[in-house]
């Protein structure tokens, strides 16, 4: 919790949220720079020892030229065409899309996976992987992104789960 107080008086200035250690303030880019300079400030202070890497730091924003001047401000990658924050791509349409297709081909090479294990490993144990790690997998998606950018490889995904689910029950796959 070294990192709670920090994250607690980024907060002040501008809504943040974090998730492990990832943090990601959101705002106007003079609040954002207040945000992250206070933020790299005392991830120093009181013997804390927090570091921050700013090869791993992206700035977004829709007006390219006030990422590029917030980004340029911190030492920060700009990433112009958009960023993945908790798990949800934000940005264009097409990085979101991009990076919806890219999340649905990784989670249908688990199920390939998942399907190609042998003995002893069983169909029953193969059900329970399958209901309880991928169906959620891009579950929160759902909220989060516009559903004209995630409806094609949402399918895509569904049908590589019903088909690894017919295939485990030994049904027909249509």
């Amino acid at each position: 919790m070294v990192f709670q107080p920090v994250l607690e008086a980024v907060a002040r200035i501008v809504p943040t949220v974090a998730f492990v250690d990832d943090g990601n303030p959101v705002g106007r880019a003079e609040h954002i720079l207040e945000a992250v300079l206070v933020f790299l400030e005392l991830c120093k202070a009181d013997g804390r020892n927090l570091e921050v890497a700013p090869a791993k730091c992206q700035v977004y924003s829709r007006n390219h030229a006030v990422g590029a001047h917030v980004a340029a401000e911190l030492g920060f990658q700009h990433a112009e065409s958009g960023v993945v924050a908790c798990g949800v791509p934000i940005g264009e349409p097409q990085f979101v899309a991009d990076t919806i297709k890219e999340r649905a081909d990784g989670v249908i090479a688990e199920v390939d996976r998942l399907m190609a294990l042998p003995a002893p490993v069983t169909s029953q144990m193969k059900w329970s992987m399958l209901q309880s790690s991928l169906a959620v997998r891009m579950e929160h998606l759902k909220r989060t992104v516009p559903w004209d950018l995630l409806a094609a490889d949402t399918r895509r995904v569904e049908r590589a789960v019903q088909g690894a689910a017919a295939a485990i029950f030994q049904l027909p796959a249509d």
